[in-house]
């Protein structure tokens, strides 16, 4: 991938984190307290998947039924992964 195509990866990258934004947000912060801090642990890549954490299966199917984690209990959207790094401490 050359420099032009990288360019602009990030500006379409930076788009959907701002057209994002919102849906991110209420997603982020309508979650339980529990799925909040998987989800951050996740995101940050203290854990490859939600497995290596003691939560219960509840909080499991939570983040699995909104589609947040794979089937494999993996970050499902990287974009949301890397809004959470960004901005979540921010609101």
């Amino acid at each position: 991938m050359g420099k032009a195509a990288i360019s602009m990866l990030e500006s379409i990258e930076e788009e959907v984190l701002k057209r994002c934004n919102n849906y991110f947000r209420d997603v982020y912060f309508n979650a339980p307290d529990i799925a909040q801090n998987s989800l951050k642990q996740l995101s940050h890549g203290v854990v490859k998947n939600i497995n290596q954490l003691d939560i219960d299966i509840s909080c499991q199917r939570w983040l699995q039924r909104r589609l947040l984690v794979s089937p494999q209990g993996e970050l499902n959207i990287p974009m949301f992964g890397r809004w959470i790094r960004e901005f979540s401490e921010a609101y």
